[in-house]
């Protein structure tokens, strides 16, 4: 669609995650824990680089978007640690969100060529998974402590994009990507501390 797009080059900028841990406090250091402790279960949001949050549309079990700049119950993520270094996001009504095939609920009367279309787009994110298996699984990469800002990396090893940063609706294309292989700023996110935020300290 011709927006522009700042992509990083090298992703050697961006922290491994037991680095990570370090420098972004008590949610990352679980890292250092025994396999069996698991983090305490906080909300959180996720804000893209133009200020628009990731919403689980009806709270879960459908598409994810990025046209909203409020915070409400359809943009809060609980965090689940599923394994050291792990985490695993459910949505309101108990969805996870996963890397999925791109589906969206077909109207009668579009052309089959348009229905086709949609129903081939693949790599985009979800919120239709019922457990926190497999592709509900993410790890989180920090770009800078001071937010903090953070890359999503799926279990298949690639980056979760915002297209065109935010701002859009999953129709006949996603709003959301899952098959990037570079590091851009349609990647970062600001991971929002929902409690924080509500008690106005972000």
């Amino acid at each position: 669609m011709g927006y522009d797009r700042v992509v990083m080059k090298t992703t050697c900028s961006c922290l491994p995650f037991f680095v990570a841990a370090a420098l972004c406090g008590s949610l990352f250091a679980q890292e250092a824990a025994p396999p069996a402790a698991k983090a305490a279960e906080k909300l959180y949001a996720f804000r893209t680089s133009s200020g628009f949050y990731l919403t689980a549309e009806n709270g879960g079990g459908s598409v994810v978007n990025t046209d909203r700049k409020e915070l409400g119950p359809w943009e809060t993520f609980t965090m689940v640690q599923t394994a050291p270094g792990v985490f695993a996001f459910r949505t309101e009504d108990g969805h996870f969100l996963s890397d999925s095939v791109f589906e969206r609920p077909r109207r009668g009367g579009r052309p089959q060529q348009q229905q086709q279309q949609m129903a081939s787009a693949r790599g985009g994110l979800v919120a239709t998974q019922t457990n926190s298996d497999g592709s509900a699984q993410f790890k989180l990469m920090v770009v800078n402590p001071e937010g903090p800002i953070v890359v999503l990396v799926t279990s298949a090893g690639k980056y979760v994009t915002a297209e065109n940063s935010g701002g859009m609706k999953a129709r006949s294309s996603r709003a959301m990507a899952t098959d990037r292989a570079e590091i851009g700023d349609w990647e970062l996110f600001t991971l929002v501390d929902v409690e924080k935020f509500r008690a106005g300290a972000k």
